[in-house]
């Protein structure tokens, strides 16, 4: 009967292992889908290019004059979402 009771255990204690080697191996795969997702972008040639342009798109039209945000004044933009592009070291973000 005393062998039963530490089968239970050991299974508890295992079932605790695979949890936590679950969300490591879930959160090692979020960080380098994160990771490799920006590597296309660091390899864009435009990137840091002030004579960048926006692209052409047939039957749009910009809406009002070209907007550019620096670091310092991108929270009057997106007030509450500004930290999140802080976290990624941008120079600059354009829109209209």
């Amino acid at each position: 009967m005393g062998g039963e009771g530490g089968d239970e255990g050991k299974m508890q204690k295992w079932s605790e292992i695979m949890k936590t080697a679950s969300v490591a191996l879930f959160t090692f795969f979020v960080f380098i889908y994160l990771f490799v997702g920006t590597i296309p972008y660091l390899l864009a040639s435009n990137v840091g290019d002030p004579s960048f342009a926006f692209p052409k798109i047939t039957g749009w039209k910009l809406s009002g004059e070209i907007q550019t945000f620096s670091p310092q004044t991108l929270f009057e933009y997106i007030n509450g979402a500004a930290d999140l592009y802080m976290g990624v070291r941008f120079s600059r973000i354009e829109g209209s």
